[in-house]
């Protein structure tokens, strides 16, 4: 996914991390499909860029996708 910064697999707790800037359930749901395993969004951190648009709701888009 173009949107994905960097990512973290933790295969001892089954988990993965993604960073960027993408809607987190859209990340759950390719990671589902493609691995064929359930999948729970576990944490979502908003970091703020400083760039600006300040106009959008502070949830959603961060990261903290990961995989069990």
């Amino acid at each position: 996914m173009q949107e994905l910064e960097s990512h973290l697999i933790d295969r001892k707790q089954h988990r993965v991390s993604v960073c960027g800037a993408f809607v987190p359930q859209d990340v759950a749901i390719k990671l589902r499909k493609r691995t064929n395993r359930r999948v729970e969004i576990l944490e979502i951190k908003e970091v703020d860029a400083g760039g600006g648009g300040g106009d959008q709701p502070a949830e959603g888009g961060g990261g903290g996708g990961q995989q069990r």
